[in-house]
């Protein structure tokens, strides 16, 4: 259970701090754009691992699942919106589970976290704190043809949303990058 977890922690911080508007915005028409994503996710993740080196494979098919998911663009066919980011995020929750269990029940060495659980799962809820933060934004500007787009907590969440997602964030970078160094 605590290798699905670094790596639904690892999606996390991949997609959410670390994944900039510009990524977001472009990640679909430019290749380029989509590998530094992508690459992003498989560093995340050898940094959440002990001996990463020792799981090449694992961080292989992390990249190519995420690539496969993001180039195919399934949350587009949702028209992208709401139910276009969580139909990518459920795409993405998927792959990782289907990952951690070929992880799980293959017979080499099982990879351990580097992190340890005490601050895994609150680093986990964080994560999954900052993803509801971005489809709330996500939701409120889809909101704006309708006339709840007035309504003032729709407002706020349509101009600070975003923003207070991505600061949020900074603190669980933070978190993570001390708690590895003082391990």
């Amino acid at each position: 259970m605590n290798l699905f977890a670094a790596l639904l922690l690892g999606h996390l911080i991949g997609d959410f701090p670390l994944q900039t508007n510009r990524i977001a915005q472009s990640k679909h028409e430019n290749r380029m754009m989509l590998v530094s994503h992508v690459l992003i996710h498989i560093c995340v993740t050898a940094a959440l691992l002990n001996n990463p080196f020792d799981n090449l494979l694992l961080l292989c098919m992390i990249g190519c699942s995420h690539y496969f998911i993001d180039s195919s663009r399934v949350g587009v066919i949702f028209n992208g919106g709401a139910r276009g980011f969580l139909f990518d995020q459920t795409s993405h929750l998927a792959s990782l589970s289907l990952i951690a269990s070929i992880v799980v029940y293959t017979p080499h060495r099982l990879p351990m976290n580097a992190l340890p659980t005490t601050v895994l799962y609150p680093a986990l809820a964080y994560g999954l704190l900052l993803g509801s933060m971005v489809f709330g934004w996500i939701w409120a500007n889809e909101t704006t043809t309708t006339a709840t787009s007035h309504v003032r907590p729709v407002y706020w969440m349509r101009s600070r949303m975003l923003l207070l997602s991505q600061r949020a964030g900074v603190l669980l970078l933070s978190l993570i990058i001390v708690a590895l160094f003082t391990k």
